[in-house]
């Protein structure tokens, strides 16, 4: 149990190096259009590349971080809460 602890917190260190940072939120701000402040999700890694709406940009993340949870847990129940609408 150890070793997969230990596993698990590094998994999620490098996946905290992926999260926006204010120099992110920087790049975002003189963004013009819709069309460029997707372009710059995009580049940053966000999203499958296939979305055109920030909606569905944030649905694919949603998605791929429940995917990621459900990697490193076999039980769940502790997260039913943000489940709820």
């Amino acid at each position: 149990m150890r070793e997969n602890y230990a596993y698990q917190v590094a998994r999620v260190r490098v996946r905290e190096l992926g999260l926006m940072n204010n120099q992110d939120i920087e790049q975002l701000m003189p963004c013009r259009s819709h069309e460029e402040c997707m372009r710059t999700l995009r580049d940053k890694g966000w999203g499958t590349g296939n979305e055109k709406t920030a909606e569905e940009v944030l649905s694919a993340e949603s998605a791929k971080t429940w995917d990621f949870i459900h990697e490193l847990l076999d039980d769940l129940s502790d997260f039913d809460v943000l489940l709820y609408p």
